[in-house]
């Protein structure tokens, strides 16, 4: 059980993001520009770092996962899961409830979306690839987290992730993940940990704030 403290900085946290999305108008037709504006920068950073990982292990996921059932955890609005149409099946859970055209674009995707928080979902299904990118600040309770994975993933399958490391917290991100706490935690929830820390930089959209390259914590875990 959370805190009532950590519990109610959680649900602040969320409709910090919540209300960041709906800040730009996405469900106004009119409003078109700014909507691609924040998806274009949103979907780079998103595969900027997804795709660090995917080099970092060698997977062509497209041809490696294809006949795999993917879970993205995290998804958010822009899941590149879903705009890959990686997999053989593919879902989503995140707790956000988005604008509409987030969607009614999963939808043309077979991209289903459970709308709760991942340390609550329940599933008999047993997924072969579990997915983690620029997530893991939003979320209250790590160690459930790390738990939840263990309990969802096929034996014969790997949780993957690349996250932002040692970025100051705000109103909608929660936790200041470092390394060494990361790797205990998953190792704690009966993991083996492949891990690395590396520095990458994307001018504009993935940087410190002085512009200088920031670290990614990327990792495989497998039962």
């Amino acid at each position: 059980m959370l805190s009532k403290t950590l519990l109610a900085k959680w649900q602040a946290a969320q409709i910090a993001e919540r209300d960041y999305w709906f800040s730009f108008g996405v469900d106004d037709p009119v409003d078109s520009q700014r909507r691609q504006i924040l998806i274009s920068s949103e979907t780079q950073k998103a595969d900027f770092i997804f795709n660090e990982m995917l080099a970092h292990f060698g997977i062509d996921a497209a041809k490696d996962w294809s006949k795999l059932s993917i879970l993205d955890v995290g998804c958010g609005p822009t899941s590149l899961v879903a705009r890959s149409k990686l997999g053989k099946t593919r879902v989503g859970v995140d707790p956000l409830k988005y604008p509409d055209w987030v969607y009614d674009s999963y939808k043309t995707n077979n991209f289903k979306v459970y709308l709760q928080p991942f340390e609550e979902f329940q599933t008999t299904k047993k997924y072969d690839i579990i997915i983690f990118y620029n997530a893991l600040q939003h979320f209250a309770d790590l160690k459930s987290v790390a738990q939840k994975c263990y309990q969802h993933l096929a034996r014969s399958g790997a949780v993957y992730l690349s996250e932002y490391l040692e970025v100051p917290t705000n109103e909608a991100h929660i936790q200041f993940l470092e390394a060494p706490k990361l790797d205990r935690l998953f190792k704690a929830a009966g993991f083996k940990v492949q891990s690395v820390k590396k520095l990458v930089r994307l001018p504009g959209l993935v940087e410190r704030p002085n512009g200088q390259p920031i670290e990614l914590y990327i990792a495989r875990l497998k039962c």
